[in-house]
Order: structure tokens, then C-alpha cells, then sequence
């Protein structure tokens, strides 16, 4: 009997600690020899069970505890995934604004740079364009310069030589002038000039050549710088061939060299009394330029200003036309340069008094001028 009751001790104490309860079946103890009783095993059975419902009522407020134990458990466990899911959604809200904050002020720093990276970029190829600009002014105004240079010196050329050509023919005529007047000259003095100092210089052209012009000038230069008088008085010898070959015409008052027709004996003598003719004068409404007393004929040039006196040294005015150029002499004889007006129409005579009847460059701009001379415009 004891050791069926210690073995229920056992098993209360074993269910008591939640661990499997051991089989009792075919259990058999021996206590003591001398009264010791064989157990069967329906015995130990029926004693197992009695034993079992005892345990099973000791244990029923542990199993209580139990359950509760494992609510709290539970509602701890709620508790804390709450709290963790809180917690996590909390701080995944302040990594996410954290993150906004952050992709904000990053957008705005990139932003920010280029910005002022755009900024600088502007102001380089502003900068670079300006000084292109310059560049190219300074270029366009050297190559400018340059031209207008060129074209000057090509004007100046031009100028230079038509001016040469216009010297060279006025040269010409005037050599021609001077062949006619010698192939035109006496064989013998047609007058002299008779200086009060007994000086006496014979002329061989009728009005006196520029040569014998010249030659009285230096002389009466020389009285002027000597202080002193450079009078004078001219005679024209006779050369009429009734009178012979001999006499010679007198001087201004009446006496001459005796001769006679045959050159010996005597002589009458005779004296025109005129003095020769200078300078301007106008016979019957015409301008003459008379130098020794003819008139001149071709071109004259007084100064700076160019005249034309025709074949009897009548002065011309208005166009004139020698070979193929045209000349335009104003009221008062002078020849005109440059731009011409009359009417409505323009001209433009060059250096040499020539009308331009061509496409010229003038200062450097092309200009339009039909075969007429009119000016038509400039070249676009």
C-alpha cells in the first residue's frame, strides 16, 4: 500500500511539472517481506485512475494560470507588433521626409548650380561674341581703310596722269604754235624794241614770240633792280617793196637809217607810231589775248586757269570739242573741272578739263556716265 501511494506521489508530482506520466501497467513493488502482498495488475490500474482524478483536480487551477499566462502573452505580443509596427511605420515616415528633404534640397542645389553655371556660360559667350564684334569691326574698318587707300592712290595716279597728258598736249600745242609762228617769221627783223639805255632788241614775229617776250622782261628786270627806269620805245620797220630793200622804218619820232633802194644813198624813213598791243581786249564784242601785240591762239593758261583762243585767237566759251574730247569753257573763257550742272544734268570733267564719258571711280566710288558725258547714277 505504501508503494502504490508513493507511486501516485510520483505521477502528481510529474503531471504537476507537465511531463509525460510513466506507464504503471505491470508495475509490481515489493515493500516489505513480511507483509508483503502481491499487486495485480488491475490493481495498480484501478489505483492509477483514482490517483489520475486526483491529479487531475490539483492541476485544473494550474492549467487555468496557464491560459491566462498565455493571454497576456498574447495581448503582450499584439502589444509589442503594435508598437513595433508603429514604430517602423514612424520611422519610415521620417526616413521618407527625410529622403524628401533631402531630394529637395539636392534638386535645389542642382538647380542653383546650373543656374549659375548657365549664368557664366551667358556671360563667356557674351563676352566672346562682343569681342568678335570688336574683332570684326576693327577688321572691317582696317580693311575699309585700306581700300579707300588704295582707291585714293589709284585716283591720285589717274589724276596724276591725265593731268601728264594734259600737260603733254598743251606742251605739244604750244610747240606746234610755235613751229607755225616760226615758219610764219620773216627772213629779216619786221621790229624792235628800243630800250632809253640804247639797248636794242629786234623782233622777227608779229607781236613778239614768248621767247622775245622773255628776253625784253630780263632785260627791263634788270633796270628794275637796279632802281632804275625800264621806258622804253618800239618801232616796226617798213617792209614794203616799194621802198626797196634798204630803208629801215624810223623810230617813234620820225628819224631812221638812210638808205636807198638799192642800199645806197638816201632814204626816207617812216614810223608806224603804234605801241603793241597786250593782254585782254575785246574787238567788236570778242575777247583777244594779244602778247607783243598778236593775239594768242591755242590754249593760253593765266595762273591756274586754262583759256582756249581759237585759229584768229577769238576766246571760246561753252563746249568745245578737239579731236575726240570735249572740253566745257565757262562764261569768262575758263576751262571747268570736276562736277559740271546744267539744267537738270550732270557732268564731270577730270583734271585736264576732259569730259568723262565712262563708267569712273571718283573718290572712290564708281560712277555711271553715258557716252554723251550725262551722269547716270552709281553702281549699286
Amino acid at each position: 500500500m505504501v508503494s502504490l501511494v508513493l507511486a501516485a506521489a510520483n505521477v502528481c508530482a510529474v503531471s504537476a511539472e507537465g511531463a509525460q506520466m510513466p506507464e504503471t501497467a505491470g508495475i509490481t513493488e515489493t515493500v516489505d517481506d513480511a507483509d508483503s502482498t502481491t499487486v495485480t495488475d488491475a490493481d495498480a490500474a484501478a489505483d492509477t485512475e483514482e490517483f489520475s482524478d486526483q491529479s487531475a483536480a490539483v492541476q485544473a487551477p494550474d492549467d487555468q494560470s496557464g491560459s491566462q499566462a498565455a493571454e497576456a502573452d498574447s495581448i503582450a505580443a499584439e502589444k509589442a507588433g503594435a508598437e513595433k509596427t508603429e514604430a517602423d511605420s514612424i520611422a519610415a515616415e521620417e526616413a521618407e521626409a527625410e529622403k524628401t528633404e533631402a531630394d529637395s534640397i539636392a534638386a535645389e542645389e542642382a538647380e542653383a548650380e546650373k543656374a549659375e553655371a548657365d549664368r557664366l556660360a551667358a556671360e563667356e559667350a557674351e563676352a566672346e561674341k562682343t569681342e568678335a564684334d570688336r574683332l570684326a569691326a576693327e577688321k572691317a574698318e582696317a580693311e575699309k581703310a585700306e581700300a579707300d587707300r588704295m582707291a585714293a592712290e589709284k585716283a591720285e595716279a589717274e589724276k596724276a596722269e591725265a593731268d601728264g597728258i594734259a600737260v603733254e598736249r598743251v606742251e605739244a600745242d604750244r610747240l606746234a604754235a610755235e613751229e607755225t609762228a616760226k615758219s610764219e617769221r620773216a627772213a629779216r627783223p619786221i621790229g624792235a624794241m628800243i630800250c632809253n639805255c640804247g639797248y636794242v632788241m629786234e623782233i622777227y614775229t608779229k607781236g613778239m614770240s614768248d621767247e622775245e617776250s622773255a628776253a625784253w622782261d630780263a632785260h627791263c628786270m634788270e633796270h628794275l633792280l637796279k632802281g632804275e627806269d625800264d621806258s622804253y620805245s618800239d618801232i616796226s620797220y617798213e617792209n614794203d617793196e616799194n621802198n626797196g630793200d634798204g630803208g629801215n622804218a624810223g623810230d617813234s619820232s620820225g628819224s631812221g637809217n638812210t638808205g636807198s633802194g638799192s642800199g645806197n644813198g638816201a632814204g626816207s624813213g617812216s614810223s608806224s607810231g603804234e605801241n603793241l598791243k597786250s593782254g585782254w581786249n575785246q574787238v567788236n564784242g570778242t575777247w583777244y589775248y594779244y602778247s607783243g601785240g598778236r593775239p594768242e591762239t591755242g590754249w593760253l593758261k593765266l595762273g591756274k586757269t586754262w583759256y582756249y583762243l581759237n585759229g584768229s585767237g577769238a576766246m571760246q566759251t561753252g563746249w568745245l570739242k578737239l579731236g575726240k574730247t570735249w572740253y566745257y569753257l565757262n562764261g569768262s573763257g575758263a576751262m571747268q573741272t570736276g562736277w559740271l550742272k546744267l539744267g537738270k544734268t550732270w557732268y564731270y570733267l577730270n583734271g585736264s578739263g576732259a569730259m568723262v564719258n565712262r563708267d569712273t571711280r571718283i573718290n572712290g566710288v564708281l560712277h555711271r556716265f553715258n557716252q554723251n558725258g550725262v551722269w547716270t547714277g552709281t553702281n549699286p
